[in-house]
């Protein structure tokens, strides 16, 4: 869906929803466009639960990882195995998905005070800021997007050795594709 019909779409749901008529079960998706072939959260029943997971780049061919030895604790697509430091647990959350880091027990953060705002594993609860959405395609892979950014999470190819995870992309290609797997 377009961004173009998200007010007046928006708008109608207030207006169903003053009416008594109830709110459309996508109403809390309509704030970011899916891709093209996705299908979001809350239009699929088999995926994702509540749980915990490991984050797979496709781009970079490595397990996406907090950098636990300090401060501001970065995901980063590096590991080339799947450890406790590659461990996400799913919250859902209003209006998506709340990413936890079990090795630091913080919240994933899009830092949009910062350049590029990468994601790092800073906050102590739930925010905007720390509340992502997760498209699935059928082939298993998956985009996540931040509606506080406005933009999709990538794994920077250009950045080595870190990759860093940056909700800095206005579309969905192939450094935004990731997979979301059992650990």
């Amino acid at each position: 869906m377009t961004r173009s019909f998200a007010r007046p779409l928006l708008a109608f749901t207030a207006v169903l929803a003053m009416l008594g008529a109830g709110t459309p079960a996508f109403a809390q998706d309509i704030t970011s466009p899916a891709p093209t072939g996705a299908v979001t959260q809350n239009q699929t029943a088999a995926w994702p639960i509540d749980g915990c997971y490991s984050i797979y780049s496709n781009a970079i061919g490595l397990w996406v990882r907090t950098n636990l030895t300090g401060s501001p604790y970065p995901l980063e697509a590096r590991a080339s195995t799947n450890g406790s430091w590659e461990q996400f647990c799913l919250q859902s959350v209003t209006g998506g998905w709340s990413i936890y880091v079990q090795g630091n027990k913080k919240y994933v953060s899009a830092r949009l005070n910062l350049a590029d705002h990468p994601l790092q594993a800073i906050a102590d609860r739930v925010g905007p800021w720390e509340t992502f959405q997760i498209f699935y395609y059928p082939d298993g892979t998956v985009n996540i997007y931040s509606p506080a950014a406005g933009q999709y999470v990538s794994a920077k190819l250009n950045s080595p050795p870190g990759y860093p995870l940056q909700a800095n992309a206005n579309s969905a290609g192939s450094w935004e594709s990731f997979d979301i797997r059992n650990y």
